[in-house]
């Protein structure tokens, strides 16, 4: 290795040494091709750093003694880590610096990470998008989504697939980031251009999407930090308050409003004369306060005349749990509303019931309204907003005149929610009181419907 002290000119396998007459010193310069064998090959086309610079000295021996202890020290290192260049080494002495600095083992740390980077597969690997169909196989199934829900969950996954959905599980390399990258992606959908997500309903309804999809996924995957209890976690009440990073300043949902006797007898005459064609439409939604997602895939077989009940199956219901029924005597005259609606039809045996979007409903309403500002005062002369003011009115109507004439349980059952009742117990319009019989009083019959659409009642 060292060279030659009796030659003028020594020779070793990774160096050579010789004597500068101009400068009267020994120097030592490195032979970088027998460098290479052992990694500490810094590139033939730039000038190597330390300690690979010459080696000066008065005498030859030391010159040869410091190259030998640098080639010694060198030898140390495995075959493989004298493979990384020297920005290499020096990043991974940096990083272990750190994380003695925070009082973590950097050996346990490389450890605990390699059993990460092996348990890595192919599936971890894959797009969250690619999770899609069979996600979607496995709602459809057994009719647990509707089409129409069907249809909501594809605009999602469209409105999505060049941004979280292209993100893959190896990206989730913490609770942390996992939790960062979720918070990212909220923060970019609230704020989408010209979407209007303002509202703190908009912002759980979308949390409610992704966590049921992340979910999906977390159980398809045996993944060591991704995990289906840390979804659970993160989307917890909880874990949305102190975990992840959510927009705020957002927009309370609007209130529950509900119409007056007087406002109700106008509305549903007005609705009725104007678009008959979706009346079914308007008295379930009225008088049976029925969520318009669900009844725009109600039949009319699910109106049994026999025993005079209207049955909702569990694929049709909000919460797929079990059928949903209620009798027609449960609901003061709601036989002759759906009887009246039925006629108006044309007496239909089967199909569906509606077949316009919640936005042309609300719509109608909206502008009726609007047209009347004497009769519909409860936005002191503003502008009514359909989304805003009146998407749920008809529901919500239902809801707060059935809970003062049938009780909660009755109410909870007819409209499948037994959660959220309390808030409409307290709703009214000015000046209107508790006047649920007068509300309930409202029928075909007391509005001249049947004479004025020459319907035999019958």
């Amino acid at each position: 290795m060292a060279g030659n002290k009796n030659n003028k000119k020594g020779e070793g396998i990774y160096f050579s040494v010789f004597f500068v007459r101009s400068t009267n010193r020994w120097k030592l310069n490195w032979k970088y091709k027998a460098l290479a064998t052992i990694g500490a090959d810094y590139g033939k086309k730039k000038k190597p750093k330390k300690p690979w610079t010459p080696i000066y000295g008065a005498d030859q021996m030391d010159v040869v003694r410091k190259g030998e202890e640098i080639i010694r020290e060198s030898l140390k290192l495995p075959a493989k880590a004298r493979e990384l260049s020297a920005e290499k080494r020096e990043s991974i002495l940096v990083k272990a610096a750190e994380l003695l600095a925070e009082n973590i083992d950097p050996i346990e740390a490389m450890h605990e990470g390699g059993k990460w980077i092996g348990q890595k597969t192919d599936a971890h690997k894959r797009k969250l998008a690619d999770y899609w169909e069979g996600f979607k196989d496995s709602r459809t199934k057994d009719r647990r989504w509707s089409p129409r829900v069907l249809q909501q969950w594809e605009l999602f996954f469209k409105q999505n697939w060049n941004h979280f959905l292209q993100k893959t599980l190896v990206d989730f390399t913490s609770r942390k980031e996992v939790a960062k990258l979720i918070s990212e992606e909220v923060e970019r959908w609230m704020n989408v251009p010209k979407t209007h997500r303002k509202a703190k309903n908009t912002l759980n309804k979308y949390l409610s999407k992704l966590s049921s999809f992340l979910g999906y996924i977390a159980h398809q995957n045996e993944h060591p930090i991704f995990t289906p209890h840390l979804v659970k976690d993160l989307f917890s009440e909880q874990g949305r308050l102190s975990v992840l990073e959510l927009p705020s300043g957002l927009e309370e949902e609007q209130q529950n409003k509900k119409l007056t006797p007087e406002q109700a007898k106008h509305l549903i005459l007005s609705l009725i004369q104007n678009y008959p064609d979706a009346t079914i439409f308007y008295i379930m939604r009225m008088f049976a306060g029925q969520r318009t997602l669900n009844l725009m895939e109600y039949d009319w077989r699910f109106i049994d005349w026999k025993d005079r009940k209207i049955s909702i199956p569990k694929p049709y219901t909000k919460n797929k749990k079990d059928d949903v029924e209620f009798g027609f005597d449960e609901i003061p005259n709601f036989e002759n509303w759906i009887l009246f609606a039925w006629n108006l039809a044309g007496k239909p045996r089967r199909g569906k019931m509606a077949t316009n979007s919640q936005p042309t409903m609300t719509g109608r309403c909206a502008k009726i309204m609007n047209d009347h500002p004497e009769i519909y005062n409860f936005t002191n002369g503003i502008t009514i907003n359909g989304s805003k003011h009146t998407r749920n009115i008809l529901r919500n109507t239902f809801i707060s005149y059935s809970i003062e004439n049938n009780g909660m349980g009755v109410t909870s059952r007819i409209v499948e929610d037994k959660d959220n009742l309390n808030s409409y117990i307290s709703t009214t319009q000015a000046g209107a009181g508790n006047n649920a019989r007068e509300y309930f009083d409202i029928s075909p019959d007391s509005l001249d419907l049947w004479q004025t659409f020459n319907i035999p009642p019958f």
